[in-house]
């Protein structure tokens, strides 16, 4: 049996810090992290090689940067960054943060790398409050390549493995959950840890609850993130 870690949306890696000492990850766990925004991607690499957080040491990472899907492809991705109106007072302490090594994020302007940056299809139908919105807009659109995830999942792993989800994919989990359901690679998840995203995409709050009802019902273990 394999323990297994799978971060799904890493941005700088500050979902796995905060959570391995939690979850008791250590080397003996192989941690799998998908991230599609690049400029995040790398500050994580960055993160880990630095040495300066404990928490990220001796750990067996294996990081792609790739977007999660229901199918093999190439997708446009939206990038989002920080607007002036999210208050340069709450960046400089978060940047401050960053560089006495307390904290794996930062904040750029110019360097589109925080959360939020998701697949334009769902970028397209996001209803944010208004309160959200002008703290950040979406200056940059590229395209990222995108794996079926549940094919990874069932070629990778079996049912024996101990497996823990961390899905944080910005309202992608309404297009990777249901075919997660609809093939069976759900049952190989023993723990999901789940930040939905009908906040902002109201339009998803019955999908939400049927989603977490039926994996649920699984026997799989569903907690909240963010």
């Amino acid at each position: 049996m394999k323990k297994v870690f799978i971060d799904c949306g890493t941005n700088m890696g500050m979902g796995f810090a905060d959570l391995a000492p939690k979850l008791g990850i250590d080397h003996t766990w192989e941690v799998f992290g998908f991230e599609p925004n690049v400029y995040a991607y790398d500050a994580y690499i960055e993160n880990i090689n630095s040495g300066r957080y404990p928490v990220l040491n001796n750990k067996n990472f294996n990081l792609q940067q790739k977007a999660v899907w229901f199918e093999d492809t190439t997708i446009n991705f939206c990038h989002e960054s920080c607007t002036k109106e999210y208050g340069q007072e709450d960046i400089d302490r978060i940047n401050k943060s960053y560089k006495d090594g307390k904290t794996l994020d930062y904040i750029d302007y110019n360097l589109p790398a925080t959360g939020g940056s998701c697949v334009k299809e769902i970028h397209d139908q996001l209803q944010r409050p208004e309160s959200h919105a002008k703290k950040l807009h979406f200056p940059k659109t590229d395209k990222v390549e995108a794996i079926n995830f549940s094919k990874w999942i069932l070629k990778n792993f079996t049912e024996d493995d101990l497996i823990i989800l961390k899905m944080d994919i910005e309202g992608s989990e309404y297009k990777v959950l249901p075919k997660m359901i609809e093939d069976g690679s759900i049952k190989y998840i023993n723990t999901l840890i789940i930040e939905w995203h009908n906040w902002q995409l109201p339009q998803y709050d019955e999908l939400t609850n049927l989603l977490f009802s039926e994996i649920s019902s699984l026997g799989i273990q569903v907690m909240g993130w963010g």
